[in-house]
């Protein structure tokens, strides 16, 4: 299973911003790739506890589908139109640079947390362990990272 918590993985992930451009139009959504990657860093301050959400009441606390929507495939479970919290959009982008670059601060606090017993609640997902956080991280990234073709 891949996990921004295995190096390899993670390394993967990160290398494909680089092939990222601050104009680089998105093959489906709204997002700029500059409001994109200031998404993905609200995310990662969610996952470290820096903010906190109110719950989104939905199927996905069940646990049956919050393991359906982490371990399967997961070009099949992006939701459109999904409520999402309104934390996960706080940040408006500075320079692409600056963005760029919180973003990777944010990673290596999130990998020096690692061992941390307890982790905070996903607002959709509910409640996360290390592991739950660590695939979703992954495919949230991969997903919005699919979503401008790298």
């Amino acid at each position: 299973m891949v996990t921004v918590f295995k190096d390899s993985d993670r390394e993967a992930l990160l290398s494909r911003f680089t092939r990222l451009k601050r104009d680089q139009a998105p093959l489906w959504g709204t997002l700029t790739a500059p409001e994109m990657v200031v998404h993905l860093a609200d995310q990662l301050r969610m996952a470290l506890g820096d903010v906190t959400c109110d719950p989104i009441p939905g199927v996905w606390h069940n646990p049956i589908f919050k393991a359906a929507f982490l371990y399967l495939p997961s070009r099949m479970l992006w939701v459109k139109n999904q409520k999402r919290p309104p934390e996960a959009f706080a940040t408006q982008p500075e320079t692409w640079e600056k963005a760029i670059d919180t973003l990777l601060e944010l990673m290596e606090r999130l990998v020096a947390r690692m061992h941390a017993g307890d982790w905070p609640d996903h607002p959709n997902l509910g409640t996360m362990t290390r592991h739950g956080w660590g695939v979703f991280t992954y495919r949230h990234f991969d997903h919005h990272l699919r979503q401008f073709g790298v």
